[in-house]
């Protein structure tokens, strides 16, 4: 009777450790096309929604980025003359010089911190919005006993993807639209004071060698994300397993069911301790 009432676990929760790698890569391959992550992605916007707010913040991010890139730019030439001034002895304007850098420093580095300010306002925009449209969907028409009870192996860990998940994402792309935004601007900047000092040739090669690089780093960070995934995941697994006890108590405790809830409890712990020795050491190598 006890066992009856024992919430079954999802297919991953009894496969045997020596398995697992190949179970994950599976589900892992299940989820990883890229028209499945798009469309998913997609809907996730949809429910983020684009209003006024939205796109002024990203105005603003932008701005920021212009304004960041003209300092950047005039404080590489304020240092290119601080040094022929150091070369030629011109004491007189070292002291302007100086003056003039430290005005342009503290300004980066206002740009800098109102940018972050920005992105912190549009990652808590996007959070209220996605969250809230997650929760009014969940909490209407039974969608909550559907899903807990009666489809309980379709969608696991409801609570850390609605508490978590959501707000990992949003903060996440909160980040890549500003680093992607920042970086667009302050790269074709540069690239265009570089092309009217030096011509085309030296930049081109140095983009080809930075695009290079993000290929290999592609390559190997691929296989430290997969194993970031399975943690996550397993993080999810063992949390629920403390759940259940707590939810439960009575009736383990009336039908002596802590050896079980045990052995369930040190599986889970040991899948998540095995997966992040393999991280760090993949992550190390």
């Amino acid at each position: 009777q006890y066992m009856s009432q024992r919430r079954p676990v999802p297919a991953e929760g009894f496969q045997p450790l020596d398995s697992e790698l190949e179970f994950i890569n599976t589900e892992h391959r299940k989820i990883a096309p890229t028209r499945f992550t798009v469309s998913r992605c997609v809907k996730c916007l949809q429910m983020i929604g684009i209003d006024f707010l939205f796109l002024l913040l990203l105005m603003m991010i932008i701005g920021t980025s212009v304004l960041s890139g003209l300092l950047n730019i005039h404080k590489s030439e304020v240092t290119g003359n601080f040094n022929t001034a150091m070369v030629n002895r011109k004491w007189e304007q070292i002291e302007e010089i100086v003056i003039r850098f430290a005005i342009i420093g503290f300004s980066v580095a206002s740009c800098k911190a109102v940018n972050s300010f920005i992105k912190d306002l549009l990652f808590s925009h996007m959070r209220f919005k996605m969250t809230k449209n997650i929760q009014t969907a969940y909490l209407q028409s039974n969608m909550f006993y559907s899903i807990n009870v009666l489809h309980f192996d379709v969608i696991d860990n409801i609570d850390q993807r609605i508490a978590d998940d959501s707000k990992s994402f949003t903060e996440s792309l909160a980040t890549i639209l500003s680093s992607l935004l920042t970086s667009i601007i302050l790269i074709g900047m540069l690239f265009w004071n570089f092309v009217e000092k030096v011509g085309y040739r030296p930049p081109l090669l140095l983009f080809g060698f930075f695009l290079v690089s993000v290929v290999v780093l592609g390559i190997i960070v691929t296989k430290i994300g997969r194993l970031t995934f399975r943690q996550d995941k397993l993080e999810g697994f063992y949390r629920e397993s403390h759940i259940h006890v707590r939810d439960h108590s009575e009736s383990i405790a009336f039908y002596n069911g802590e050896h079980i809830e045990k052995d369930y409890v040190d599986t889970q712990l040991e899948r998540v301790l095995k997966n992040c020795e393999q991280l760090s050491t993949t992550s190390f190598s």
